[in-house]
């Protein structure tokens, strides 16, 4: 009668593919909701850091050269 069921190429290499195929869709699925799930947690506003006692600096306030030297003249 011929090979059996199980012995065929197309069971043997192709159910397996198959599987991987479906799998990694279903795990995908699964990453890409943790991704999204967790992109939406906000950022804290500098009101609200006040709110706290944390004072942020303004962007031009700090430049390199300022932690350079803020940096040597703790160091002795």
């Amino acid at each position: 009668m011929g090979k059996s069921f199980l012995h065929k190429k197309s069971f043997k290499y192709g159910l397996p593919f198959i599987l991987v195929i479906l799998g990694g869709s279903f795990g995908l699925r699964e990453f890409t909701q943790l991704r999204y799930q967790f992109s939406k947690v906000s950022t804290i506003r500098p009101d609200e850091l006040k709110k706290y006692g944390i004072d942020m600096k303004k962007p031009g306030e700090v430049t390199l050269e300022s932690e350079y030297e803020k940096n040597q003249k703790s160091r002795y």
